[in-house]
């Protein structure tokens, strides 16, 4: 083994997690206006890259604008490594928050989170159904949304609607036309170079192409049961396949959130990290903007040393295991074994990986493994 090997090892392991949660609790990092780069994601503007690793905070722009700044303060300090936070500009049913006091709260919001060092993914129109929005007002908020964004370094990420396509019951007809959510991204994107989703994809169209004009995708891949509690995980490959297939950056928005399982987590990460998805840690605690405890802590953890265990500036190509150019030449005993391959490097996900588990790997590759946990297991390869 090399010593790059032994680093790699000390990266993935619970004391390196934790040894850089403190780190990151100690010191606020300075943030860099984010622009999308390619397929591959974001970049700062030196052009490093930037994994979007992100948490559900749904509510945080209410807690500022109704007095409670102090609430969104704790909950953006309990992060750790998290580098952003989805939240909603508007809301009628998980909480009340109307569109106008969104708008109002969201530089404020904005200054807070660049305050703590986290980057915000603005999704902008969700319960629309609630509020008799006419297409005036889509457009003044759109519009007022793109020029606070601009402003605003710790603005990551747009979102236009939330759970489009098939659309959500909560939202309004005008929705579910993509001319107007096309309308409604140029609007945002008068202000500045932001990266601007159309909308979330969910439940049985998770694979759909439909939002593919907007900047990137944003998905809520589906959360059927199967493959012994991993098909939710491994499913996630597809939101891979179509990133690569419509050349967007594709983001896993709002993925699984009962299933705290700790090698589900961790699996969960490392396939978005090794294949460049955005990534978005789920939770009950993360929709009302409070810091996780019990079991969520314990998954968050989980979730947060998987993204830890793979260099930030890590690209590699997709190969299933058996395919050419793949290292695994077969493996028996697990759900699924996946690998992204970089020249004469590559990092191999094992998921649903049983004691007995078997891998036949193919000539000239050398590999180390880094973490095992629970199922999930990662090998560093050199050839």
């Amino acid at each position: 083994r090399t010593l790059e090997d032994y680093r790699a090892t000390i990266r993935a392991g619970e004391e390196y997690a934790a040894y850089r949660a403190r780190l990151d609790a100690e010191k606020v990092p300075a943030l860099s206006r984010l622009r999308l780069a390619d397929r591959y994601g974001l970049v700062t503007t030196s052009g490093a890259r930037v994994p979007w690793t992100a948490v559900t905070g749904f509510r945080l722009i209410e807690q500022v604008a109704h007095g409670r700044s102090g609430e969104a303060a704790a909950f953006l300090s309990s992060l750790g490594s998290a580098r952003g936070v989805r939240v909603l500009l508007m809301a009628r049913w998980l909480f009340q928050l109307s569109p106008d006091e969104g708008v109002a709260a969201l530089a404020a919001t904005l200054d807070l989170a660049q305050q703590h060092g986290r980057y915000l993914e603005v999704t902008i129109f969700a319960d629309t159904r609630s509020f008799n929005l006419a297409d005036a007002d889509y457009r003044r908020i759109a519009d007022q949304v793109g020029a606070i964004c601009a402003a605003h370094v710790a603005c990551g990420l747009v979102e236009i609607a939330n759970e489009v396509w098939p659309l959500h019951q909560t939202q309004a007809d005008a929705l579910e036309d993509l001319a107007f959510l096309r309308s409604l991204r140029e609007t945002v994107r008068t202000h500045g170079d932001l990266p601007v989703s159309l909308g979330s994809t969910h439940a049985d169209q998770d694979e759909s192409d439909r939002m593919r004009d907007g900047d990137y995708l944003t998905i809520h891949g589906s959360r059927d049961d199967g493959d012994n509690g991993w098909r939710w995980v491994r499913h996630s490959n597809e939101q891979r396949a179509l990133a690569d297939a419509v050349t967007r950056w594709a983001v896993n928005d709002e993925p699984m959130r009962a299933d705290l399982d700790c090698g589900r987590q961790i699996g969960m990460a490392l396939l978005a990290r090794l294949f460049s998805l955005g990534d978005t840690f789920h939770s009950a605690a993360g929709l009302q903007a409070q810091p996780f405890v019990g079991g969520e802590a314990q998954a968050f953890a989980c979730r947060a040393r998987g993204w830890a265990a793979v260099p930030d500036d890590w690209w590699g190509d997709y190969k299933n295991a058996g395919f050419v150019g793949s290292p695994v030449k077969s493996f028996d005993g697990a759900v699924r074994a996946y690998s992204s391959v970089n020249g004469g490097r590559a990092y191999t996900l094992v998921l649903g990986a049983t004691p007995g588990m078997r891998i036949d790997w193919n000539d000239g590759w050398n590999p180390a493994l880094l973490l095992t946990d629970s199922g999930a297991q990662l090998y560093r390869l050199t050839r």
